[in-house]
């Protein structure tokens, strides 16, 4: 007789722990739908929320970088600047030659065209055409200021011997990534 109980036991014990296991796994998924549906809800995105996406201007496509220096009054740096990361409120563009440096163009709403007549940039710069020949390169660095009123210097980081850094905030892989970026590129003649 008690050998039946125990019997009985038994298997009322392994139907309660499959009832139990059942149980779980139902909570398990239950919980895992919640996370889910809020996870992926534009309200509730907790990662969107905890990370920093800095400022960041590129092309649509990248534009002709390349001019002919025979052309020079009628060539222009024309494209489209695009924010991919929605969040940037300003986009300065500044040219640089030989220790000259001058602002050649100001921003404020994404999408934009630009067009840059080159003829522009060399009187910005003080640059007389004539000085120019085919290893001649004019480089080009973006800031960026996003919502939150903070600046990204187009430029790559460069730190010293006393680990400070002394160049930009967007590193080359991110330039590397994005080979249309606006944030630093050079232009050349031919």
């Amino acid at each position: 007789m008690s050998k039946m109980i125990n019997i009985k036991q038994e298997v009322f014990s392994y139907f309660d722990n499959v009832e139990k296991k059942y149980s779980m796994k139902q909570s398990i998924r239950f919980l895992l739908g919640i996370l889910l549906f809020f996870g992926c809800s534009k309200d509730y995105n907790t990662l969107q929320d905890i990370t920093d996406h800095g400022g960041f201007i590129s092309f649509e496509t990248m534009p002709e970088t390349s001019f002919n220096l025979l052309e020079l009054d009628s060539e222009a740096l024309t494209g489209t600047l695009w924010d991919p990361n929605d969040n940037a409120v300003s986009f300065v563009l500044t040219a640089e030659y030989d220790g000259s440096i001058a602002v050649v163009a100001e921003v404020t709403s994404f999408p934009t065209a630009i067009e840059l007549p080159i003829a522009e940039v060399l009187s910005a710069l003080e640059i007389n055409p004539e000085s120019l020949d085919s290893e001649s390169v004019i480089s080009f660095v973006g800031t960026v200021t996003t919502e939150d009123g903070v600046e990204y210097d187009g430029r790559s980081p460069a730190y010293n011997s006393d680990n400070e850094n002394e160049g930009g905030t967007a590193t080359s892989r991110l330039k590397d990534y994005f080979p249309n970026q606006a944030m630093e590129f050079s232009i050349s003649f031919y």
